[in-house]
């Protein structure tokens, strides 16, 4: 005893130094405390490109022959442990921009396109190529250029989407004046997905009324990116939508001044009507020829001595061809606004969406079905359980109880192997600790997060998980270690390895096969071999230590367990079963109902992941967490009870995996996401979105099996505790 104390001491100390000097790596952040003084530099950091297609199919920016000021070193931003996981490489641009001051358009840099650097710039163009900047932590969005060969089809969507969206409501942006152009549609019971398309509409033709670039005509001015205008998307419509997805900027900047932009935009028609006739024509000939966009327009808003908005407007095409001249120039407007720094990222969120009334009817409804269902399974089986109980109790010698005995239900027959060691125990044990952890690591991020503003930081919700999960493993050990004692198992070691390895290995051996196809591609994608090491440290110096403190814990913190009813000697013999359909059949019928409750909130969650979208209503995980477990438990009771009523005593594997198998209809839905809500393509894409769906699934399959597993237990030790045993 004394030397398990030691240990644990030992682990614990071990644990709390890695987590000391590990601790400033995994938040490694700016320094910047977002206030500026007059005309203080504000820096803006050039992040990644990619299709839009494929939202993880990224690239560092200057993959495209981008030109820049060669004579200085590029400026890379630290990232954190999240964001190096999530994808990022944000380098300093060249643009010279100072708090509070205007800037004219001015040249930032110049080439001349070569051949090589003219394919290039088409096939990310045609290939429909975004890009995403980063100023004072705030995102914007833009695409590289014009493709002609779906400017028509666009347009035609743009105006069918006007008509079909006349009547909806604003979505909560500041504008008044062009309110209509900027809602997002509420999703339909039927098609969510395509109801979001209606997010886009008019944001074309929105362009063509801005005001905010002085010296470019509307036809140029029709690709510009918001900073919410990202987040607005959801999938069907992709290649359609997603320029218009980078086109709300400009809408935006009008939202937030409206008044002052319209008089801007007269100013400029009086002044120059001859300029813009010249542009017009430039305008036609972009629907003719690859055209890639050269003027950068930022729109500021400030409040005090911090940012509180950035807006992006592109324009400028100039046709992709060899030997022709690109001028790359950018301006900046700053503009005072009234909104405070703490609801700055408001704009981000897409209201309409993740709070329309089908997510609050989808939990209400969920709500409905747990209390019919554990109404059910209450009225059920302890109507059946108390005509056993009774008539256990009119047994009052044993001449009776000889008597009746051909009468016993088939569960108590079984009174003396229920409590049986099961096959396989170490893993069982192992499985239930890592599902345990998962669950505690669900609850506690996303309590925190929905409290906090955690979604407001870029990659710190991945780096709570992660996090997250390494200390939680304290709590595997000790759920493994209590229950591998409790059936007097003596391999408490082996149980130990499965426990801390078992679940993280899998996911890491998937995460090295989508690592090593995102470094076949150059994607920023691949993990950092220098975050690889950060995450091995955490696993296997504060993750396996605390684990192993779980477990000696759990394997002396508690006095021996004494089962209600003795065990036999010799296990008895298990009857044929009577059953219309098989066990196997049982099981997987298990996670129908799981997975319903669950299925909404998912398709919330993978329209965020993969389309673009802030998740922001953790407090919806909570509640919907708290119906899965309540859900998985009267599943695993019933299929518990069946089991043992026909005198089957190896009740643990079906338990846990009835509830497991939720995890396989998750797998399935994923699959039919991405074939029919999505448009992505390519081999690393496909690899991605299935890798990370295995890995979500294999999660699933933990956190039900586990709770599937506790709850049957707790079912099983009560109904047997009162019955009087030999």
């Amino acid at each position: 005893m004394a030397i398990s104390r030691r240990v644990v001491q030992i682990s614990c100390a071990r644990a709390a130094l890695v987590a000391i000097a590990v601790g400033a790596i995994l938040v490694a952040g700016d320094d910047d405390n977002h206030m500026y003084k007059q005309g203080e530099a504000v820096k803006v950091w050039l992040n990644k490109v990619g299709p839009y297609e494929n939202p993880h199919e990224t690239y560092a920016y200057y993959t495209l022959p981008y030109c820049r000021d060669v004579s200085k070193e590029l400026e890379r931003k630290g990232a954190g442990l999240g964001e190096a996981i999530e994808g990022s490489d944000m380098v300093l641009a060249d643009y010279q921009i100072s708090f509070k001051q205007n800037v004219e358009p001015s040249i930032v840099c110049s080439m001349e396109l070569d051949e090589n650097d003219a394919q290039t710039f088409e096939n990310a163009i045609t290939g429909h190529y975004w890009y995403q900047m980063v100023v004072d932590d705030l995102p914007v969005w833009g695409m590289v250029g014009e493709d002609p060969n779906s400017s028509d089809d666009e347009e035609e969507d743009t105006q069918n989407d006007e008509q079909a969206d006349a009547g909806n409501e604003n979505n909560g942006d500041e504008a008044a004046t062009d309110s209509d152009d900027d809602k997002t549609s509420e999703p339909d019971e039927g098609d969510k997905n395509d109801a979001n398309d209606d997010d886009k509409t008019g944001e074309a033709n929105d362009d063509d009324k801005t005001g905010e670039q002085s010296d470019d005509n509307n036809a140029e001015a029709d690709s510009s990116s918001s900073a919410d205008g990202a987040d607005d998307e959801a999938g069907d419509d992709s290649t359609a939508n997603g320029r218009r997805l980078l086109q709300s900027e400009e809408k935006d900047s009008e939202g937030s001044d409206g008044q002052e932009e319209n008089d801007n935009k007269e100013e400029d028609s009086a002044e120059n009507t001859t300029e813009d006739d010249s542009e017009s024509k430039d305008g036609e000939n972009k629907v003719e020829e690859v055209s890639i966009y050269t003027h950068r327009h930022f729109d500021i808003a400030y409040n005090g001595e911090r940012i509180i908005e950035v807006n992006l407007s592109s324009s400028n095409l100039v046709a992709v061809k060899p030997n022709t001249r690109l001028d790359f120039s950018f301006s900046v407007t700053w503009k005072e606004s009234e909104v405070d720094f703490d609801d700055r990222f408001g704009k981000y969120l897409d209201d309409d969406f993740f709070e329309h009334q089908i997510h609050w009817f989808s939990i209400l409804n969920s709500f409905m079905m747990v209390f019919f269902l554990a109404g059910f399974v209450a009225l059920i089986l302890m109507r059946t359980l108390k005509n056993d109980y009774a008539r256990f109790a009119r047994l009052a010698d044993e001449e009776d109880f000889a008597k009746d005995m051909g009468d016993d239900s088939g569960w108590k027959q079984v009174q003396g192997d229920v409590f049986r060691m099961p096959t396989m125990l170490p893993a069982l044990a192992a499985l239930t600790g890592t599902g345990v952890q998962i669950a505690v690591v669900l609850f506690f991020v996303s309590i925190v997060a929905a409290i906090g503003s955690m979604h407001e930081e870029r990659g710190y919700v991945t780096t709570s998980f992660v996090v997250s999960y390494a200390f939680a493993s304290v709590v595997s050990g000790y759920v493994s270690g209590s229950l591998y004692n409790r059936s007097k198992g003596k391999q408490w070691i082996k149980t130990y390895i499965l426990t801390c390895t078992l679940f993280p290995i899998t996911v890491f051996s998937i995460g090295l096969t989508m690592n090593f196809v995102a470094i076949g591609y150059s994607s920023l994608s691949a993990i950092p071999f220098g975050t690889m090491v950060i995450i091995f440290l955490l696993w296997s110096l504060l993750s396996c230590p605390l684990a192993l403190a779980g477990t000696l814990l759990g394997r002396n913190a508690k006095k021996p367990y004494l089962p209600p009813c003795r065990i036999n000697t010799i296990p008895r013999s298990i009857p044929p079963k009577q059953w219309v359909f098989p066990q196997e059949l049982v099981i997987l019928a298990g996670g129908v109902l799981p997975f319903g409750s669950i299925f909404i909130e998912m398709y919330f969650i993978f329209t965020s992941f993969w389309n673009y979208k802030f998740y922001y209503v953790y407090g919806f995980v909570v509640l919907v967490l708290a119906i899965l477990i309540i859900v998985v438990s009267c599943v695993a009771i019933v299929v518990t009870y069946v089991t043992l009523n026909a005198e089957d005593h190896r009740w643990q594997w079906p338990a846990f995996l009835s509830g497991a198998s939720t995890s396989l209809y998750v797998l399935l839905y994923s699959g039919y996401y991405f074939l029919y809500r999505t448009k992505m393509y390519g081999l690393l894409q496909t690899v991605f979105y299935m890798g990370y769906s295995v890995n979500f699934s294999l999660g699933v399959a933990c956190l039900c099996g586990a709770v599937g597993y506790l709850a049957a237990d707790r079912f099983v030790r009560r109904i047997y505790s009162n019955i009087k045993s030999d």
